[in-house]
Parts: structure tokens; C-alpha cells; sequence
């Protein structure tokens, strides 16, 4: 955590991190498409980084809730 990153700051910003890492493996999935190489194993690891990223951003919208907070 940042010095003056509070826990709110910190979740959005693994949210911000968590939509980057989706985006690269998107990315992935799309050239492997391209390349006609097999894409199973990567849009596996795509399903679980949007489920993953999906369960990060309810609990920042359930905190700033909380804590009426906007993103």
C-alpha cells in the first residue's frame, strides 16, 4: 500500500491493475485466433481473470456503499 493510499484507494487501484491484465490477455486470445494456434487454455485463464475482476469491483461498489464513496 501506498503511504497515503487508504484501503478504498488500494481496491480500486487493483481494480485498475486486475482491467489491464484482462485487456493483455485479450489481447492474447486474439492474436492466438489469428495465428489459428489453439486458444482453450487462454480463454480459460480470460474466464477467470473477468469473474476474478468482476467479484473486485462488487466489493469496491459494496465499500464505497458503505462508505458513500463514489468510484
Amino acid at each position: 500500500m501506498a503511504v497515503h493510499e487508504t484501503p478504498l484507494e488500494l481496491a480500486r487501484r487493483r481494480v485498475r491493475e486486475a482491467e489491464q491484465r484482462v485487456e493483455v490477455q485479450r489481447e492474447l486470445v486474439r492474436e492466438l485466433t489469428r495465428k489459428r494456434l489453439a486458444t482453450h487454455d487462454a480463454e480459460e485463464l480470460l474466464l477467470i481473470l473477468e469473474r476474478t475482476l468482476q467479484v473486485m469491483r462488487d466489493h469496491v461498489a459494496e465499500e464505497e456503499r458503505m462508505h458513500g464513496a463514489p468510484y
